[in-house]
């Protein structure tokens, strides 16, 4: 997926391995989230981890969807670059890829 724009066709046997290279970093991500049993979680934390979800799901869906897809409203340069940024934390190709 992040270099679906080769023209070269794949294999039959090369699409159904696992990259395990490109996979790393994922399952690292999934794997660290385990330490919250040794080192606790808080409140506060809980409530940063919903409102940095919220505010990447919205530059995913209201960015990069409407506004880099669609043009569907129109903003400042910076505003298109700040999501731009925050989007690409979740990691869904980049704004270059949906416009």
């Amino acid at each position: 997926w992040v270099d679906s724009q080769t023209d070269e066709p794949l294999d039959e046997a090369r699409a159904d391995r696992i990259d395990w290279l490109r996979a790393l970093p994922f399952i690292a991500l999934h794997l660290a989230c385990l330490a919250v049993f040794w080192v606790g979680a808080s409140w506060f934390a809980v409530g940063m981890a919903v409102a940095l979800y919220a505010l990447r799901m919205f530059a995913l869906t209201g960015f990069y969807h409407r506004y880099f897809s669609h043009r569907a409203f129109k903003t400042s340069r910076v505003l298109q670059f700040v999501f731009a940024a925050i989007g690409a934390t979740c990691v869904q190709r980049g704004p270059l890829w949906w416009a």
